[in-house]
């Protein structure tokens, strides 16, 4: 017997069937997607129920379609079923969190098509074993221009909780042009920004320009000099791998706050 829903995506789109199915996955993702982002931003509570039938509505979106997406969360155990509340944020223990990050960046490497190297692997991993801190401050996108003759210009658009902040400046390099950017953003969202004090790139052996690298910056608290610590940065691009050190640096202070 014919699967119902197939057909009526066969007789009411223009695409094939393979086609209406990869639609079908892709309003998933994206349901899959909000509700990640729900969780993130407290919208959502470790033990609450998630409603199919709200979801559906408030997303537009069929149950059919929610049901795939809380497949996908369920896989990244972020929901568990109960077999009485239906789908529940799943409460997360420490071990859950660095697994549930280490899946994340595997697979945004792969999005963004890096080919993941035996050479690569030291710097992955050890990235992957750094507790990670709790996540309320997010640099959502961020573009770095810079032309021959004219000092490097940088905007961010920065995410702090359930606000968003968009901030532009210039610097001396590329990196400096973002970290000026950023303190005007953070000044904004009431966040503390560390001092840098030390810097380092390392790269895999074979001078691959596709290789991996491992930044790691150290910083110290202006308020608190004998508070330091170093977070750590791994992609393909260097300054990207900043970046994620810098975003990894604002939410270790949160951190910090929350449990001073």
């Amino acid at each position: 017997m014919s699967n119902p829903a197939c057909a009526h995506l066969h007789v009411h789109s223009e695409y094939s069937l393979l086609d209406g199915a990869c639609k079908i996955d892709a309003l998933a993702q994206r349901a899959a997607e909000f509700i990640r982002a729900e969780l993130r931003d407290g919208g959502l509570a470790p033990g609450q129920s998630v409603p199919e039938a709200a979801t559906a509505a408030k997303l537009g979106i069929s149950r059919n379609t929610v049901r795939e997406a809380f497949r996908v969360l369920g896989a990244e155990r972020l929901l568990v079923h109960n077999i009485h509340r239906g789908m529940v944020v799943r409460e997360l223990g420490e071990q859950d969190v660095r697994d549930i990050y280490g899946v994340r960046r595997i697979v945004e490497l792969g999005d963004q098509k890096k080919h993941v190297t035996t050479a690569d692997l030291p710097f992955l991993i050890s990235e992957l074993l750094e507790t990670p801190e709790l996540r309320v401050f997010e640099v959502k996108d961020y573009s770095v221009v810079s032309n021959r003759g004219l000092r490097p210009v940088a905007t961010i658009l920065v995410r702090c909780r359930d606000r968003e902040i968009q901030a532009t400046s210039s610097g001396d390099g590329g990196y400096d042009a973002f970290m000026t950017a950023l303190r005007k953003a953070a000044k904004d969202l009431g966040l503390e920004v560390a001092m840098l004090t030390d810097f380092r790139v390392r790269i895999p052996p074979g001078g691959r320009t596709t290789a991996l690298v491992e930044t790691v910056i150290s910083w110290r608290r202006e308020a608190r000099p004998r508070d330091t610590f170093a977070t750590l940065g791994v992609d393909s691009d260097q300054l990207a791998a900043a970046v994620i050190a810098t975003e990894k640096m604002l939410n270790a202070l949160a951190s910090r706050s929350a449990n001073a």
